[in-house]
Order: structure tokens, then C-alpha cells, then sequence
């Protein structure tokens, strides 16, 4: 799809957000001619409605395509999206479908699992509340190389659903307490925390 400037992004968007399942959007690269839709402005547009950027394919010299689509449940919000949010909601262009999934990232955890991810310093309330029954988790938690924490986490944070997060939880707590030399994911098969397409 090729609407050339911000603002007919913005009426595709409205007409169309709440039934497409994505598009791919024609972006212009630096130097294109005044008006012409670029990344920044796209992203923009989309966050307004709960879309969110994906995949990218370079179209021409000029131009690239770059796959947009509603925003799911359980994605994590990278910070420079956070950013933009904040920065449109005091310019007052947020539509309520993209209101609606920044309340849904906050009760889901998600809207913070970014911050938590990139600084191992800061534990998330859910994973402090849990180790802190257990005597001594909590401490050797902290106690562990900032990198392995970070990992931890990042592979709470990205449960897809709640019984699966506190599920692992556990599986954390358990190796804390044990003792354990092995990653919760390294036993019986779970999934291994491995970060994938930025959100």
C-alpha cells in the first residue's frame, strides 16, 4: 500500500485498523521529497491505532515496504515505542484501540518487561513478592551474574499466559533454592529465553 503521506496513513488507518490483519506499508528512505511518508511518521500513525512495525524489505532506492499490523496481547513494548506512546498521548493523537493496548500492557507486565529486560538491576514486583517467600531465594537471585538475570527475566516476562509465568516462576525458585547448576529451561524442555523481532 503506497498512501504517500502521513495524514492519508492516518485515514487508512481509521477506516481500516479494526478489520485488517495487516498491510504492507510503501515508506520513503531520507531525501524523499517534503510530505512523503517516512519511518518515524509510520510508526507514529500506527502506534495511534495499536498497530505496531514488523518485518522490512527493501523496495527501490527511494522507498521500502515494512509489514504492519495490530499489535498482540503478548508483546513486549521496546522502549522507543514507550517513548513515541508518551510523546502522542500529550500531543493528544491516541486513538482509543491504541489507548486500550497500553492498559492491557500494563496489567499484562508487558509494558514493563522491556525496562526489566535490558536493566537486570530492576526486578519486576511479581518475581519479588514470589522469591521472598521462600527464604534465601530472593538474595541468591540477586546474587547471580547481572547477565543471568537478565535471561531469567526476560524468559518470565515473555510467557505468552499467566499460568505459564508463574509456572516458571517456580521453576526459578526451585533452582535458587536447590541450588541448581543447570537453567530452569535446560531441563525437561522449556522454552529457552531467546529474544526474538523487536516490538
Amino acid at each position: 500500500m503506497n498512501p504517500a503521506t502521513p495524514p492519508a496513513w492516518r485515514r487508512w488507518l481509521e477506516g481500516h485498523s479494526g478489520l485488517s490483519a495487516g498491510v504492507w506499508l510503501v515508506v520513503f528512505k531520507k531525501g524523499a521529497p517534503p510530505g512523503s511518508l517516512r519511518y518515524e511518521q509510520a510508526v507514529e500513525e500506527a502506534l495511534c491505532f495499536g498497530w505496531i512495525d514488523g518485518q522490512l524489505q527493501k523496495l527501490d532506492a527511494t522507498r521500502f515496504l515494512i509489514w504492519f499490523s495490530p499489535r498482540k496481547s503478548n508483546s513486549i513494548w521496546a522502549e522507543n515505542n514507550k517513548r513515541r506512546v508518551r510523546k502522542l498521548i500529550r500531543e493528544g493523537r491516541m486513538k482509543p484501540a491504541g489507548l486500550a493496548k497500553v492498559r492491557q500492557a500494563r496489567r499484562s507486565g508487558q509494558w514493563q518487561a522491556a525496562t526489566e529486560r535490558e536493566n537486570p538491576g530492576v526486578i519486576p514486583p511479581l518475581i519479588v513478592r514470589a522469591l521472598a517467600k521462600r527464604k534465601g531465594a530472593l538474595a541468591r537471585f540477586r546474587d547471580l551474574p547481572a547477565s543471568h538475570r537478565k535471561m531469567l527475566m526476560y524468559w518470565i516476562a515473555s510467557a505468552k499466559r499467566d499460568e505459564t509465568k508463574h509456572r516458571r516462576i517456580q521453576q526459578l525458585m526451585k533452582f535458587l533454592v536447590e541450588g541448581e547448576t543447570r537453567f530452569p529451561w535446560d531441563r525437561g524442555g522449556a522454552a529457552s529465553p531467546t529474544p526474538k523481532n523487536r516490538t
